[in-house]
């Protein structure tokens, strides 16, 4: 009587740590041949180097099928797809992994339509965890003064949207010295104007005026 092989979970079954589970089960997947081989290149050690306001790390929602999530590794660049309102995470082979928050899809979505470009990262994977990192490469023209990751991902979003209004910068430059040079004399030709009007009121005061005052 042929009896079915055993898992490797079967074979260790002390082992607790959901961590060794997920990668016994990982390798089971990968040697049943149920994942598609993917492109991977040398890892490079530089790339998950941050900058800021152009890079940011992210874990994914909804992720995908595990058949699809075991075949990812480390360093391994996926491709950011729109779907609707949201950015879906995908790999070569248009196999879907995860989804991008709402707020970083949003923005997203806004900076990809205006021909800015992103390349993304497998930073970390599980099958109950996938980090994103994500990098930008070109900002497109109208929104060359947004930041693509800034602190508040919400902030002027409603203004990026509009390609009707004119830019505002996410962080506004400094005022220039002359704009500060020009609103010093500004406020003294105010000083002198008001100085002015204190001494012509001074002056209509006539003799006779302060005479009748001390008659009363």
């Amino acid at each position: 009587m042929n009896r079915a092989k055993p898992s490797l979970k079967q074979k260790l079954p002390l082992t607790k740590s959901s961590v060794a589970h997920q990668y016994l089960e990982k390798i089971e997947i990968l040697e049943q041949g149920k994942a598609k081989p993917q492109t991977k290149a040398a890892f490079d050690p530089h790339l998950f180097i941050e900058s800021f306001r152009k890079t940011k790390m992210t874990s994914l929602t909804n992720l995908g099928q595990k058949q699809v999530l075991a075949q990812l590794s480390i360093g391994q660049q996926m491709q950011l797809k729109i779907k609707k309102r949201r950015v879906e995470i995908r790999t070569d082979h248009d196999e879907y992994v995860g989804t991008l928050a709402d707020d970083i899809s949003k923005r997203l979505i806004l900076f990809i339509k205006a021909k800015s470009t992103y390349t993304a990262y497998i930073k970390e994977v599980s099958f109950t965890k996938v980090i994103i990192f994500i990098r930008e490469d070109k900002k497109g023209r109208s929104v060359s003064h947004h930041i693509s990751f800034p602190i508040n991902l919400q902030k002027n979003i409603e203004q990026i949207g509009d390609t009707n209004q004119a830019p505002i910068a996410d962080h506004p430059e400094e005022p220039a010295e002359d704009d500060e040079d020009n609103s010093l004399n500004d406020w003294e030709k105010m000083v002198a104007e008001q100085t002015e009007e204190k001494e012509e009121q001074l002056i209509d005061i006539q003799p006779e005026d302060l005479d009748d005052e001390d008659e009363e």
